[in-house]
């Protein structure tokens, strides 16, 4: 499926229904059967309106979709921080970044992003008008549906730059848009963040306490990198801080509990499930070997030599980062043996949940924000991140060092959790970062996407390709 819905029933749509339970702090929805209903009674009342907002969700976590292994493994091979062993000629091309305009993976990106923005626009149509609802129900729905909105029109100016700003669920109109300017795209996004922020209940006791459903504080969070990306210091700083100074969210000193389901240094996690093949999480199957096997198979994604290689030793104690051990594991056989990722673990009941958002980035993004304005505080907020880990304080005190210092623990600390090729990208150190580690494939077009040929073929407005590309 992609942003063109070539609807033939008139006034029906497919919509995925699932319904909110609030079972325990490990499970909060279960799913009821796929059915296509009608616009009227999708939004007829709080229980359809409730199942459609899970049906969005659901839309992000669906077998096939992006969050369930292709974003934290393939992706992440875009940058420095994995190494591709699998032959799949997706991965090869993401590894290389020669990457075909036919390539699935930038597909499965690009088709994910538009139909939760359309299942988001029909949301906010058809219930925004509504004068029979709860008043605070209302906003939590318009308010879910804008922040998901934003995230994807977030995901995809990162990805692919100008896009398509469709905003209606008009499919014909939707067919021939043209792509809208990044800029335009971002200053949707910060509209879009700013009324989430307004709409969104605060904290998470409506939701019973999980931490898989959007609140306020996940718009402020979405907002705080944002601004960051756009480079607004000021706001970035502000953002942050209503995170960091807001005691819901703590940052735990076992790294276990860091990755844990509902974290308390979660602002945002998507849920996962063991219920059901459309609730799996496969990532774990992506990166840990099946240590129950004699000869566990070496898994098709690794982390590079060089991100292995980042994580620190405290030059006092002489013990390492405490994140190398939580996050990066060796197996032994075969031999000579290979580290592995262990960030995400689950791969027996597949219900890990990753984090989208999370307190540590807050404080490295108030760091980087408070260094670029050479205001006092950045050290103070890297030095939270390295304690935890068990290093020493930074001892940058420059301007071009603090900014250093923040690149590397957001190389470790967030590691495959969508952030390293972002960085490089925004920070304009990709051409000579990726330059030297991928030496013989590296073009300085390969900061952008390919803009899928199946959607250039639907619609030839949204020519002309991205740079380096060639239509086929």
């Amino acid at each position: 499926m992609s942003i063109y819905k070539k609807i033939k029933l008139q006034d029906k749509f497919v919509l995925f229904l699932m319904c909110l339970v609030f079972v325990s702090c490990e499970k909060l929805i279960e799913t009821e059967p796929v059915g296509v209903i009608s616009t009227d009674k999708a939004y007829d009342n709080e229980k359809n309106i409730e199942a459609s907002v899970n049906g969005i969700y659901y839309k992000l976590q669906q077998t096939g979709s992006l969050y369930n292994g292709n974003f934290y493994s393939i992706y992440a091979a875009l940058s420095d921080e994995a190494k591709v062993l699998t032959p799949a000629v997706n991965s090869i091309e993401f590894s290389t970044n020669q990457i075909s305009v036919a390539n699935m993976a930038v597909s499965n990106l690009w088709n994910n992003a538009y139909d939760v923005i359309y299942q988001c626009n029909s949301l906010i149509e058809n219930v925004t008008p509504k004068t029979d609802l709860n008043t605070v129900k209302k906003n939590q729905f318009i308010g879910e549906a804008k922040f998901l909105r934003a995230y994807s029109y977030f995901m995809l100016a990162q990805y692919f730059g100008d896009v398509p700003l469709a905003l209606s669920s008009d499919y014909r109109a939707n067919n021939t848009l043209s792509r809208s300017p990044v800029t335009e795209i971002n200053d949707f996004i910060t509209e879009e963040l700013e009324e989430a922020e307004v709409l969104l209940p605060d904290g998470f006791n409506i939701y019973g306490g999980v931490r898989t459903r959007i609140t306020k504080q996940a718009a402020q969070a979405l907002n705080a990198r944002q601004y960051l990306y756009r480079e607004n210091w000021n706001k970035a700083i502000e953002k942050s801080s209503l995170l960091i100074e807001n005691n819901t969210f703590s940052l735990p000193e076992n790294f276990d509990d860091v990755l844990k389901s509902n974290s308390p240094e979660s602002i945002f996690e998507l849920w996962f499930s063991s219920q059901s093949a459309g609730t799996y999480n496969y990532t774990a199957g992506l990166f840990v070997p099946n240590i129950s096997l004699p000869n566990p198979a070496t898994p098709g994604f690794l982390p590079s030599d060089k991100l292995v290689n980042a994580f620190e030793t405290n030059p006092i104690t002489f013990t390492p980062d405490k994140r190398k051990d939580a996050f990066i594991r060796f197996q032994s056989t075969p031999s000579p043996g290979y580290n592995y990722l262990f960030k995400y673990r689950d791969r027996t009941t597949n219900s890990d949940q990753p984090k989208f958002f999370r307190l540590a980035e807050q404080y490295l993004i108030r760091a980087e924000a408070r260094a670029q304005l050479n205001l006092p505080g950045a050290a103070d907020d890297i030095d939270v991140i390295r304690l935890r880990a068990g290093l020493p304080k930074t001892v940058a005190v420059t301007q071009s060092q603090l900014l250093d210092a923040v690149a590397q623990e957001r190389f470790v600390e967030l590691c495959f959790e969508g952030h390293r090729w972002p960085d490089l990208i925004r920070t304009g150190q990709a051409d000579v970062v990726l330059g030297a580690y991928k030496p013989t494939t590296w073009q300085p077009t390969d900061k952008l996407l390919p803009i899928p040929a199946t959607e250039i073929g639907r619609n030839s407005n949204l020519n002309p390709q991205n740079p380096g590309y060639q239509n086929q």
